[in-house]
């Protein structure tokens, strides 16, 4: 995803965000116990109001 991209989830349920650059998802290419770097988890309860076609979809990443 390029910087500045919005994703508009798919539906509620617990959403992971996170990069597949090496010392992103590392602390600067250091493994740490139980992770670190790069990485959020999103909890989405219900649909809010909707955005724009611009806006891409969570799911449309995973394909």
């Amino acid at each position: 995803m390029i910087p500045g991209r919005r994703l508009e989830a798919a539906g509620p349920g617990k959403w992971l965000v996170h990069c597949h650059i090496a010392h992103h998802t590392t602390n600067n290419h250091v493994e740490e116990k139980g992770g670190g770097g790069l990485m959020v988890l999103i909890d989405v309860s219900r649909r809010g109001p909707e955005l724009p076609a611009s806006v891409g979809r969570a799911a449309d990443c995973l394909t």
